[in-house]
């Protein structure tokens, strides 16, 4: 049995740290020898001075890391300052799996919102993960 969590799961950053204006697509991760994520999404502070603030983050996957499609289902909408989760079966999706964020604002100057997201890749098919 392993001896810690890191030995059976692997954290990535699926969308850094930033301030959205408009939908922004995570990087392509390489989800080969994991089963199973859990996506770990983020809000924070707003500017601009919207009245109302959501983000809507979604999972794509794709052959190739060039060419994704969403995958049906795997999404959350997360209002001002939250946290929301995506957990996900890997094993009928393709090779590389990336996240993508949309914030959508009612009124407003030139609205932001904080945003990000983490992966956690878990049920590794080989000990330890890496």
């Amino acid at each position: 049995m392993p001896g810690n969590l890191n030995d059976l799961t692997k954290t990535v950053k699926g969308i850094a740290p930033q301030a959205l204006s408009a939908a922004v697509n995570g990087t392509g991760i390489d989800r080969s020898g994991f089963n199973f994520t859990v996506v770990a999404c983020e809000t924070g502070a707003t500017t601009g001075t919207p009245t109302t603030t959501s983000v809507a983050y979604k999972i794509q996957d794709s052959a190739d890391n060039v060419t994704f499609t969403d995958v049906a289902g795997a999404t959350v909408a997360i209002a001002d300052a939250a946290h929301g989760e995506i957990n996900l079966d890997l094993r009928p999706l393709r090779q590389y799996v990336r996240v993508v964020a949309t914030p959508t604002f009612t009124g407003g100057t030139s609205p932001t919102v904080q945003a990000a997201a983490s992966v956690t890749l878990g049920d590794a098919v080989v000990l330890p993960a890496s």
